[in-house]
C-alpha cells in the first residue's frame, strides 16, 4: 500500500491525477463485456444502425443519397475512415475512444481539482455515469456516439469563457460544428448550448459591442461552407447534390 499512499498525497494527485482514471476509464472504454450475448436487445441489435451502413458505405454507398442513416453523418464517417479492420472493429475502436474521452470529461468537471475525497468520489460517479448505467458498449446511442460533442461544448464554453471574445468564438465554433454535422439529434443538442451563448453575447453581456456581434457571424457560415463544400463534392463525385 506504500506507493498507492504516496500517489494518493495532495501533491501527487494534483501531477499525476491521470494515472488511476486513465487504467480504469480505458478498462471500462474498450471492455468488450456482453458484446455477444445473443440476448434479445444485446450489442447485436444496437450495433447495427451504425455496422450496417458502414458495411454499405464500403460497398460504395454514399450517406445522403443511397445509404440511410439513423444516426447522423459524421459521426459514421468518422469510423469509415478508420484504415484498418472491418466495420464492427472501426465502429469498437472509435466507441472506446470517445467513452475514454468521455470519461476523462466527465471526471474533471466532477472533481475540478477539490481534493482527494472528491478525487475518490469523483471516480466512482465517473465510472456510473458514464460506464456502468448507460451501458455504452451494448448500446454506443445510450453514450458518448450521441453525448461526447454537447458535453465537450459545455466544457469549453465555461473553459474559455475569460478568454477575449474573438478567441472564444474561434475555440466554439468547430466544436459545434462537428456535433452539428456529427448526427441530427446532436445538432440540436450543441445547438441549443450555444444558442444561449449567442443571446447573451447580443443581448446582455455589459461588453457587448458591434464587432463582437459581427464575429458571431462566424458560426453560421461555417456551416453554410461546409454544407457548401459538401453538396459541391457530391454534385462533383454522383453528379447530383446530397439528398438533405
Amino acid at each position: 500500500l506504500g506507493p498507492l499512499k504516496h500517489y494518493l498525497s495532495s501533491g501527487h494527485i494534483k501531477k499525476y491525477w491521470w494515472v488511476i482514471p486513465g487504467i480504469l476509464f480505458f478498462t471500462e472504454a474498450f471492455s468488450t463485456s456482453g458484446f455477444f450475448l445473443k440476448a434479445t436487445g444485446g450489442a447485436r441489435y444496437h450495433w447495427q444502425p451504425y455496422v450496417g451502413v458502414l458495411e454499405m458505405m464500403g460497398q460504395g454507398g454514399f450517406l445522403l443519397w443511397d445509404t440511410p442513416s439513423t444516426y447522423g453523418f459524421l459521426g459514421l464517417i468518422t469510423p469509415y475512415l478508420i484504415p484498418f479492420g472491418d466495420a464492427w472493429q472501426k465502429m469498437y475502436i472509435l466507441n472506446s475512444a470517445l467513452r475514454l474521452v468521455f470519461g476523462f470529461l466527465i471526471f474533471s468537471v466532477i472533481w475540478n481539482k477539490r481534493g482527494l475525497i472528491w478525487y475518490l468520489i469523483s471516480l466512482g460517479l465517473t465510472l456510473a455515469l458514464v460506464y456502468y448505467l448507460p451501458r455504452g458498449n451494448l448500446s454506443p446511442s445510450g453514450g458518448a456516439m450521441r453525448y461526447f460533442w454537447v458535453v465537450l461544448l459545455m466544457y469549453v464554453v465555461v473553459a474559455v469563457r475569460d478568454k477575449e471574445f474573438k478567441s472564444q468564438v474561434n475555440i466554439i465554433t468547430p466544436i459545434w460544428l462537428f456535433g452539428f454535422i456529427w448526427s441530427v439529434d446532436s445538432a440540436f443538442f450543441v445547438t441549443a448550448v450555444l444558442g444561449p451563448f449567442i443571446l447573451y453575447h447580443v443581448f446582455f453581456n455589459p461588453a457587448k459591442s458591434a464587432d463582437n456581434i459581427k464575429y458571431l457571424l462566424i458560426i453560421p457560415l461555417s456551416l453554410l461552407t461546409t454544407v457548401l463544400t459538401i453538396s459541391i463534392l457530391y454534385l462533383f463525385y454522383l453528379g447530383h447534390f446530397p439528398d438533405y
